[in-house]
């Protein structure tokens, strides 16, 4: 699945990004550094170039981006951001960009830290928490779920 629409005509991108949809998407992670940490220029531009990154548009606005990886080796799926635009959340966004990376590995992980709001996210939509492991700075969830 390289580019995909949705009933909300969204468009989720994979590939052929325009420089200032990758700007956009920068500040998008930096808005909810909070939430997700700092996520730096590069990591994003190397994403892109790896196609390990969805760009989720409404026209014009980027609204919505998820970072993760496919390990080669065993298909595992790691998602390290996903972020949705305040007046988009809960219209199944996020929901769809996990399932897009799900649709690509045998199973999916990501790791929270346990005080984090997006805890609540994971379980809704399906994740199970496997563990829970000393993080840098805090205790972190290890979530995971069946790929498709």
């Amino acid at each position: 699945m390289e580019e995909k629409g949705s009933s909300m005509g969204l468009e989720y991108k994979l590939k052929g990004f325009l420089p200032e949809e990758l700007d956009s998407v920068y500040k998008l992670f930096n808005k909810f550094s909070k939430e997700v940490g700092f996520v730096m220029r590069p990591a994003i531009i190397e994403s892109a170039r790896r196609r390990n990154l969805i760009v989720v548009k409404d026209g014009d606005k980027v609204i919505g981006s998820c970072k993760f990886n496919i390990r080669k080796r065993d298909k595992v799926g790691v998602i390290y951001e996903v972020v949705v635009d305040n007046e988009y959340r809960g219209k199944g966004i996020g929901l769809e960009c996990v399932n897009i990376v799900r649709g690509k590995c045998l199973y999916l992980e990501l790791k929270c830290p346990i005080d984090n709001e997006s805890n609540k996210f994971y379980e809704k939509v399906g994740f199970k928490k496997v563990r829970v492991i000393s993080g840098k700075k805090r205790k972190l969830n290890v979530w995971r779920i069946l790929g498709r």
